[in-house]
């Protein structure tokens, strides 16, 4: 078996994954909720991409794992959207700039410049739904 496809959640610190999400939301706008949810909408779908580019170059998540984060998505789901992200970063500027801004503070809260709380409270992640409302 290999240990890469075997990797699970467990694996990784979740208030490391949890703190991408939220850092995500703030920079973009969008509900930690909606990132976590179904939602198709644009700017719900880009914050999701986002995350799912971050957490493979950030926190060197496999495929299937970041899915497992995201609401049990499939692998092929999360590359399809690490592609098209890397596409739409480059014909939106906004796009861009939110997502640069995203990795830049969230590498700023793992090395500790920036507390991780600044954030306030982590939701629960059983709760997620509900902050969207």
């Amino acid at each position: 078996m290999n240990t890469t496809a075997a990797q699970s959640a467990a694996d990784f610190d979740p208030v490391n994954v949890d703190t991408l999400i939220r850092v995500v939301s703030a920079e973009t706008g969008v509900p930690y909720g909606d990132i976590l949810s179904n939602r198709m909408d644009r700017p719900a779908a880009n914050a999701r991409q986002i995350v799912m580019t971050l957490a493979r170059d950030e926190l060197a998540m496999s495929l299937p794992v970041i899915g497992g984060w995201l609401g049990n998505r499939h692998h092929s789901t999360v590359l399809s959207g690490i592609r098209a992200h890397a596409v739409r970063v480059l014909r939106d500027p906004v796009l861009a700039a939110k997502s640069s801004a995203a990795r830049a503070t969230f590498a700023q809260m793992r090395t500790g410049l920036i507390a991780r709380n600044a954030l306030g409270p982590l939701p629960s992640r059983r709760n997620a739904g509900a902050l969207s409302c």
